[in-house]
């Protein structure tokens, strides 16, 4: 056997060892007694490490360089997993910047070990340069990373989040493409360490774009999300900040085609099926493509489908019944103004009829449905939309000239007009 296969069977044994040792922490639990953290390591210990007595050959420094990763950094890493246990179970009012030094000291003792100790192995080519050695320290380095972030976000230090956030998403994506190079796909311990690289990668992101939000940085929303996306293209969250991001800077281009992409994640989402529909009907521009109405008026017809299924649901229950009232008007005054666009004025004069059996007296609800009963050349029920209108006052005075003009027309002479509006006002439930 070659020194150098000896070498890389040693470093895969301790490999596997490494692997399990994620798995293994997660099942920690710690006692009610505070861990004693680790005294630091001067540099003259770190070196015994590596100036082992009598180690004749590569296999026994690596050995030592097993052990240093065994006894200092996964005992570092160890403090850290029962910190952040403890401060979540309300066990352990420790201190975040406890956490930060122990992190930050283990980081800089794989960056002492990398740049110096895997020299002393008798290697030609460096075994720091092996990807099996290099993704083992690069992936540790993350998670360590992560950890001052979540501390640093703990103490409200929105500046050191982003710095080291960034930090952390670097080892993570170094880490990720090492993996694939050293990891066998379709196996078990594949698809999960890629899988927890890939939850690190998301925690900080999401991390990243909450603070933007908060901060109403609209550019790094949207660049943050779009890296979000990359790793997880369904993710319903992101997609919904997205989308309502772009609605509320005002290009509602973008804020429809990422609604379309929640949709094909959280097709009977009824919120996005009502924000895409209103949008598309009410804000698109004057030169809407070809399918842009009958998009609008589809997204809106499967909101209303989804309203009773919605309102015997449990989010419903948490809202009071003036809540449910206008949300009942909303998706199907929506569903009214989509169809008056596409023409469909029956289905239109149908949706804004079930609007006003929720909200009677909205002066706004009678003068679309007028729009609705032209349409469909329903002379009645636009005048006794008109009417009603008029009869609640509604604010465009236009309104009373143009009934006065239609009764006009229908009777031979204006008089009884005012008769007839009252008459109309007094079928208005209360």
């Amino acid at each position: 056997m070659t020194i150098r296969s000896a070498v890389l069977g040693a470093v895969l044994v301790a490999l596997a060892g490494a692997a399990a040792t994620h798995a293994q922490q997660a099942t920690i639990r710690p006692s009610p007694e505070a861990p004693v953290q680790p005294r630091p390591r001067s540099a003259d210990e770190q070196d015994a490490y590596f100036t082992v007595q009598n180690a004749s050959t590569a296999v026994d420094r690596l050995r030592a360089v097993n052990d240093f990763l065994a006894d200092y950094i996964d005992s570092e890493y160890r403090h850290l997993v029962l910190f952040q246990e403890w401060r979540a179970r309300g066990e352990l009012q420790h201190d975040a910047e406890d956490i930060i030094d122990v992190a930050l000291r283990a980081i800089e003792a794989q960056d002492h070990f990398l740049t110096t100790k895997l020299t002393f192995v008798d290697d030609p080519s460096g075994i720091a340069d092996l990807p099996e050695v290099r993704f083992t320290l690069v992936n540790r380095e993350a998670l360590f990373y992560q950890s001052v972030v979540e501390s640093y976000l703990a103490e409200g230090d929105g500046d050191s989040v982003a710095e080291y956030a960034e930090l952390a998403l670097a080892s993570q994506a170094e880490a990720l493409e090492l993996f694939e190079t050293v990891g066998e796909p379709g196996t078990p311990t594949y698809d999960q360490t890629v899988e927890q690289i890939r939850g690190g990668q998301l925690f900080v992101l999401n991390t990243l774009l909450d603070g933007a939000a908060e901060a109403g940085d609209f550019a790094n929303v949207a660049a943050y999300g779009d890296r979000i996306l990359e790793v997880a293209p369904d993710d319903v969250f992101v997609l919904r900040t997205l989308m309502q991001g772009y609605l509320d800077a005002g290009d509602t281009d973008a804020a429809i085609r990422y609604g379309a992409g929640l949709l094909e994640a959280s097709p009977d989402d009824l919120n996005t099926l009502m924000t895409l529909s209103r949008i598309m009907s009410e804000e698109a521009p004057d030169a809407a493509p070809a399918g842009h109405w009958e998009q609008a008026q589809e997204y809106a017809a499967r909101a209303s489908a989804q309203l009773d299924v919605f309102l015997a649901g449990p989010d419903a229950a948490q809202l009071t019944d003036e809540q449910r009232t206008a949300f009942v008007a909303e998706v199907n005054t929506t569903l009214g103004f989509a169809s008056i666009q596409t023409e469909a004025f029956a289905d239109a004069a149908a949706a804004l009829d079930r609007a006003l059996g929720a909200t009677p007296r909205d002066a706004n609800l009678y003068q679309l449905r007028a729009v609705a009963a032209q349409g469909a050349r329903d002379l009645d029920g636009m005048m006794s939309a008109l009417a009603r209108a008029v009869f609640l006052e509604h604010p465009d005075a236009q309104l009373r000239a143009s009934l006065g003009a239609i009764y006009e027309a229908v009777n031979g002479s204006a008089d009884g007009l005012d008769a007839f509006i009252e008459r109309e006002g007094e079928q208005i439930a209360d």
